[in-house]
């Protein structure tokens, strides 16, 4: 069988194919020249054989221009080399490669490129090129650098304040901690990233701390600010007081997305405040002293001559009664007694007026127990004349002090003849005087002396250590005060317990020298 084919036919069936291939290459050329991307393709060689209108329109230059290695001439000079390394290794092997650099724009500005080639293989699998085509990112990277500065400028500002500052979770896991509080306590970021705020080792010192650290950020996830002063101990060992906050940040639903911790370091504000605390204290005293220095004076010369006197008579009047053949053995007791009392004034006095003298009064070692007890048995005269029952509850062999041994006698016979006085004008019944010592902890000596009386009214106890405070009908309402200024004299402290017990209780403390 033979079969024969129509010239004709087969001659207008090739037409209609090429006017097909025709028409799908304009398409295809159409397409790809005005892609909204850069599009190029190069020859084995290395060299480019054709760019996109879509390149040529974002270069601003001619297809003779660019051809061969001319697309080169707008790449920047700072990515160019790298460029070129890249296209180079990909061709010879043969790979896909992407890589970002600048080119030039038709106005003269650089543009980033995000470039991706492709190898081009015919249909017998041989190597005939490179396609690839070009992204326009620059507003990507310039987003990217913005992002970058500002995360930059966002860490210089972090890590270079004084203050501690942080973010954390709402629920308190840290994210973020600056340099300031890492230093602090001697820490790195791995040490506190991601674990709960209250227990990094600035706070996990105490359990109190940690639970109202705990309490604070809940509040502070309800959209609270909380503020409060705490102590941190630093690496160092030193004890930093600090001014904490813990601020919430809201989104756009008003909900808190995160908590800012911060804190300002007030130590030096601490210390001044307590500085002029101080100061105000010695500036008291200065005062107290100024007072007790004009009154010392003037009691010094209008007692002196009585004093004197009454010594003088006393002497006089022992030498009388050694020429008697028979004297009560108590008058010439009661005698003795008084010359050695008007004595003693004299040294109070004299001990006095150094007191608030500019020269400091010389100091001895003091035992104080055996300083009651010396005292007790020269006020037994006074204590059994009012009707007072006297015990001694001493440490007795308790540290020594160094002091003035005339003025720490005084503080005790004004202590003591207080107590005395305030019962008899209270309930008139026997007086019930207890003389305490103990060693503190820190070797310092602590003095009591208490009292069954009716004690002191809570509304006098700021002011019963000022000078001319009183609540007997008769007095001046200096011996307390003169107590106090010696006492912060010797580096000691005193106070008042105005209902202790069942009366009152004054006492001291006065550092060892041991």
């Amino acid at each position: 069988m033979v079969f024969s084919t129509n010239s004709g036919d087969s001659s207008e069936c090739k037409q209609t194919e090429n006017a097909l291939l025709r028409e799908s290459e304009g398409m295809f050329r159409r397409l790809v020249n005005y892609a909204p991307v850069l599009i190029w393709m190069s020859d084995t060689s290395k060299r480019c054989i054709w760019f996109n209108e879509t390149w040529l329109s974002y270069t601003g230059r001619s297809m003779e221009q660019e051809l061969g290695d001319g697309w080169s001439e707008g790449v920047h000079p700072d990515d160019l080399e790298r460029c070129l390394d890249v296209y180079t290794s990909a061709f010879d092997a043969r790979e896909d490669f992407q890589l970002e650099y600048r080119l030039r724009r038709h106005d003269g500005s650089y543009g980033w490129i995000y470039d991706v080639g492709i190898p081009r293989f015919a249909d017998d699998q041989s190597f005939e090129g490179y396609i690839g085509y070009c992204l326009d990112i620059t507003d990507r990277i310039r987003t990217a650098d913005a992002l970058k500065a500002s995360e930059r400028r966002f860490r210089a500002i972090f890590n270079s304040t004084f203050q501690f500052i942080g973010l954390l979770s709402p629920d308190g896991i840290l994210l973020e901690a600056n340099q300031a509080a890492l230093d602090f306590a001697g820490l790195k970021e791995k040490d506190v990233i991601g674990q709960p705020f209250w227990e990094t080792k600035w706070w996990a010192y105490t359990p109190e701390i940690q639970e109202h650290l705990k309490a604070s950020i809940q509040e502070a996830a309800r959209g609270k600010l909380v503020r409060y002063e705490v102590e941190h101990v630093g690496a160092s060992g030193k004890i930093a007081f600090v001014d904490f906050s813990l601020k919430p940040v809201f989104n756009e639903q008003g909900e808190t997305v995160l908590i800012i911790p911060e804190g300002r370091d007030i130590t030096e504000r601490k210390l001044a405040e307590e500085q002029e605390k101080r100061h105000k204290r010695e500036l008291a005293h200065v005062m107290r002293l100024n007072t007790m220095g004009e009154m010392a004076s003037g009691l010094a010369h209008e007692l002196n001559q009585p004093l004197m006197a009454v010594a003088s008579y006393c002497e006089t009047a022992l030498g009388e009664l050694e020429k008697l053949q028979t004297v009560p053995p108590q008058l010439n007791d009661i005698l003795q007694r008084a010359l050695d009392q008007s004595h003693r004034a004299a040294d109070v006095i004299r001990h006095l007026r150094e007191f608030v003298s500019e020269g400091s009064t010389p100091k001895q070692l003091v035992d104080i127990d055996l300083l009651i007890r010396e005292l007790t048995e020269l006020l037994d005269w006074e204590f059994r004349n009012g009707k007072a029952n006297i015990t001694l509850e001493l440490h007795g062999q308790g540290p020594k002090v160094m002091a003035d041994k005339v003025q720490i006698e005084q503080v005790l016979i004004n202590l003591s003849l207080n107590s005395l006085e305030a019962i008899q004008n209270g309930n008139g019944g026997e007086a019930d005087l207890v003389f305490q010592t103990r060693v503190l902890p820190d070797n310092s000596i602590e003095v009591t002396v208490s009292d069954n009386g009716p004690g002191i009214d809570p509304e006098m106890v700021e002011q019963i250590f000022n000078p001319f405070q009183t609540s007997k009908k008769a007095g001046m309402g200096m011996g307390l005060s003169i107590s106090r200024s010696i006492i912060e004299a010797h580096g000691g402290t005193i106070w008042a317990d105005v209902q202790y017990r069942n009366g009152a209780r004054f006492g001291f403390i006065l550092p060892s020298c041991e």
